[in-house]
């Protein structure tokens, strides 16, 4: 049986030994020009999305331990104290007796680090 099948697959053997510094040849030409394109991807992986996606998990955390009594600022810029907090309504004191309700993801992590670094 092992006979057989190296007296069929031999003739295919010689034609791809023949063609074996051509295929080397053509396979690293076409490394070559693909290694720019696999550059800029790592690129932009490491100076893009990696820190995005980092940006975005402290904003998450963030907003999972900030509670009732902090001072916060939004992205629009309303700088409040957390008075009441009911699932993803926030309310905020902005002065005496004045209160606006926001949403949590409105609550900016840049603003309020921001503001405690001025205070």
């Amino acid at each position: 049986m092992v006979w057989l099948c190296s007296q069929l697959f031999q003739p295919f053997q010689t034609k791809i030994n023949d063609y074996k510094p051509y295929i080397t040849k053509h396979f690293m030409g076409q490394l070559t020009q693909m290694l720019p394109l696999l550059m800029i991807m790592v690129v932009f992986y490491f100076f893009i999305l990696r820190p995005q996606t980092k940006r975005q998990n402290d904003q998450v955390s963030f907003l999972a331990g900030i509670g009732k009594g902090d001072t916060v600022g939004t992205a629009s810029g309303m700088i409040g104290k957390i008075t009441a907090i009911d699932g993803s309504i926030i309310t905020l004191e902005v002065d005496k007796n004045t209160f606006i309700k926001v949403t949590r993801a409105s609550i900016s992590k840049e603003v309020t680090e921001s503001l405690n670094k001025n205070s």
